[in-house]
């Protein structure tokens, strides 16, 4: 059965017609992966993206966890029966053990073979600019912030995410200088109609509308109107413009 937590995020990204920003504050062990997870197919679903971006701080981090991420699309394909082409994506993945396993079955072998594996590895995915165009990708969250900067071959990187559903983990891990760059990458995630899942155990209120307004300003929003959601394992809150505060809403 999911949690509350799950629960509530997807019935509210159901409800949603053109779902584009969400923050999910919960604390530790409450299911913000699983959540995540699940909002990402919903999200996929509703706005017609073929793949996710998963990212965090550290390499630590990713490597942790990719086998989630690797059970997850098992899961996808067996009731899809489609390939997945997952990839993990930072300087030290190929040291990672189970990625390396994955990697070595290739789709020609695989379809020879007879078996039903969930997953494929395209070649020409295997590129130093051309990794981050594969649909599932776990990773630094450097790979996204990239988006932000000005170097050879950022039109790539851009249509790489253009087509996925981003989940951020940990935002209030990254300091001022990442913070930066996180609100200008988010910023054009929006003016490509990308929906962002930002993950927090806690987020500062500053924090929370700083992100929210670099999503605004994506879609051409000079003010917040209406209404912000944000999760928590307690329930949702509404917010309502910029000097109102936060009243719960019954689950």
């Amino acid at each position: 059965m999911p949690k509350e937590v799950q629960r509530k995020l997807i019935e509210a990204i159901s409800s949603c017609k053109e779902p584009g920003l969400i923050i999910l504050e919960a604390p530790m062990g409450c299911g913000k992966t699983e959540a995540a997870l699940l909002a990402a197919e919903q999200l996929a679903y509703q706005t017609k993206r073929s793949g996710v971006f998963l990212g965090l701080p550290t390499q630590a981090t990713s490597n942790g966890i990719f086998p989630r991420i690797k059970d997850w699309l098992q899961r996808v394909h067996e009731e899809t029966h489609e390939k997945m082409e997952l990839r993990l994506l930072h300087g030290k993945a190929y040291l990672n053990e189970e990625y390396v396993n994955l990697t070595r079955v290739k789709r020609s072998d695989a379809d020879e073979s007879g078996e039903d594996s969930a997953f494929a590895v395209n070649e020409w995915f295997s590129g130093k600019k051309t990794a981050i165009m594969d649909d599932f990708v776990v990773g630094t969250v450097d790979q996204f912030l990239l988006t932000a900067l000005k170097q050879k071959h950022l039109a790539l990187r851009h249509l790489a995410f253009a087509k996925k559903v981003v989940i951020i983990d940990e935002v209030h891990a990254y300091d001022a200088y990442m913070s930066q760059y996180l609100q200008m990458a988010i910023q054009w995630m929006a003016a490509y109609g990308v929906p962002v899942l930002l993950l927090s155990a806690t987020l500062s209120e500053s924090s929370r509308l700083e992100l929210t307004k670099s999503y605004l300003r994506g879609l051409s929003v000079d003010h917040i109107y209406g209404w912000i959601e944000r999760f928590s394992g307690e329930g949702i809150c509404k917010k309502t413009g910029e000097d109102s505060s936060d009243r719960e809403i019954d689950g």
